[in-house]
């Protein structure tokens, strides 16, 4: 595999309408000379992560012949109407000094974004939708030869995280058609790989996060339900930062990743998402790229993810990298692999903001990162003795698979998936609907079950109760906000 092509490199900030007209902040990375353009690359990013916080490594793929993309869902990052926009911008040219008023104007933003709005059918298949059609529209237009051209360019979408789950909810008949279907090849003949509107899907560090493959699972939906549940519930915000996993969310998307965080087949819990997971998995190579050093998605999170798509063709494979055992190699783990250099702690990126704004909410607090290093002494000497950058590392094989679809399995634990380790779906299904009955006949309260018709019998009991006692007056009780907040939480699907 060949990675010796460089070029300079051009980044610009553009909008790009998604197909109901909702402007979505863009970058555009691009080769100065744009016939050596080799491949597309679009971007699906991480929850609550922003779009910038890709941008170092899509600039380096850019000096490697590759048009890059990134973007941020509707109502992130710097995705907002136009009227918002302005609002949130002037708070923040404010620096410190404005900190407040931007908080506030960002949650003000936020609760503006309609509860329809959600995961898959917003934020993948209007909003990632758009970006792929603008990414091959530009690809045409920049380079000699236009479409004709431009048709031999493959497209590889990357999805960091939850971006690794939105990519494969696309339509499958979007993914599969034409390129460039007003060109003069026939609309009757069967799409060949060159011609495919996206000809590859990389997935990294995506996992399915259902909370029973936590490895402390009980103590993991608690702090779901407490953390995140509730002030969804009372805020109309799904805080992400109170659980690390990036900038805070809208209502309705953030309904939607509990829905997936609640239900043991995670992104694939709706039926429809089932099918269009497994088709395009069955069609389209999937390239899933893990780390050892990854303390977020472990190996069991990985399998459970990958092994509810279709494995049938051979077209879903996984690397799970060791960068401890790999000479000089830098640490990757959740995040840092998209850091340009070989350190821990994000740098000044090029766009003259710090590359930390876009993901800082996933590093782990001091205390967290002291008992990381308590439990393993040898990580931090092995960063201490770290000479390689990503940029010589882990980004050469991303590119690889980018730009010929090819992989360095020796540098890792190399797997290609087969039917026979696809998981039953509906026996899934089927042993979550008894679980959540037995909850609910148990009496638990939480997220799923709310609470059972023994304890509404009990406390309407303590209510006539009280208010025999207080002469009918009386607000409502802890237990009877309890059970409202419980209503309030949206259920997800079994």
């Amino acid at each position: 595999m060949s990675t010796t092509f460089t070029t300079s490199a051009i980044g610009e900030a553009l909008t790009v309408k998604a197909e109901d007209g909702f402007p979505l902040a863009a970058h555009i990375f691009r080769p100065q000379d744009p016939s050596t353009i080799r491949a597309i690359l679009v971007t699906a990013n991480a929850t609550g992560v922003h779009a910038r916080f890709y941008h170092d490594f899509s600039r380096w793929a850019a000096q490697h012949c590759v048009l890059a993309f990134t973007f941020d869902y509707r109502y992130s990052g710097s995705s907002f109407p136009e009227h918002t926009q302005r609002i949130l911008t002037a708070a923040k040219a404010r620096g410190e000094a404005g900190e407040d008023e931007y908080n506030q104007a960002y949650d003000a933003a936020l609760r503006e974004c309609p509860e329809s709005e959600d995961l898959t059918q917003s934020w993948g298949r209007k909003d990632l939708k758009a970006i792929v059609l603008h990414a091959r529209e530009e690809c045409a237009r920049l380079m000699p030869g236009g479409v004709a051209r431009a048709r031999q360019i493959e497209l590889t979408i990357m999805g960091h995280s939850l971006g690794g789950h939105l990519h494969v909810l696309l339509e499958p008949e979007f993914v599969a058609n034409e390129a460039y279907p007003s060109s003069a090849v026939s609309s009757n003949r069967a799409s060949s790989s060159s011609t495919r509107r996206v000809n590859r899907f990389m997935t990294v560090c995506s996992g399915n996060a259902h909370w029973r493959n936590h490895p402390t699972s009980l103590a993991a939906r608690f702090a779901m339900e407490e953390l995140v549940a509730r002030p969804l519930v009372e805020e109309k915000i799904f805080r992400c930062v109170n659980i690390g996993l990036g900038f805070d969310l809208p209502y309705g998307p953030g309904s939607e990743w509990l829905e997936w965080y609640f239900h043991p087949l995670f992104s694939l819990a709706r039926p429809d998402n089932e099918c269009r997971a497994r088709e395009n998995t069955r069609t389209t190579p999937f390239m899933y790229f893990g780390f050892v050093d990854d303390e977020t998605m472990g190996p069991e999170m990985m399998e459970r993810y990958l092994t509810t798509l279709d494995c049938s063709t051979s077209r879903v494979q996984s690397l799970r990298i060791n960068p401890r055992v790999e000479p000089n190699w830098p640490r990757c783990a959740h995040v840092n692999a998209f850091q340009s250099g070989n350190g821990t702690g994000f740098t000044d990126s090029q766009d003259g903001d710090k590359a930390t704004r876009g993901g800082e909410a996933y590093m782990p607090s001091h205390g967290a990162a002291a008992e990381g290093k308590a439990r393993d002494r040898g990580v931090a000497q092995q960063l201490a003795e770290v000479t390689l950058s990503r940029e010589k590392s882990i980004w050469p094989i991303f590119l690889a698979w980018i730009v010929h679809g090819e992989t360095k399995k020796e540098v890792g634990e190399y797997r290609m998936w087969s039917k026979s380790d696809e998981r039953d779906r509906d026996a899934l299904r089927e042993e979550e609907k008894v679980a959540r009955e037995q909850e609910a006949n148990e009496g638990q309260r939480g997220y799923l079950t709310g609470f059972d018709e023994g304890e509404e019998v009990e406390k309407e009991d303590e209510g006539q109760s009280r208010e025999e006692n207080s002469g009918g007056d009386v607000g409502p009780t802890p237990n009877d906000q309890q059970q409202h907040l419980h209503e309030q939480i949206p259920k997800p699907r079994i």
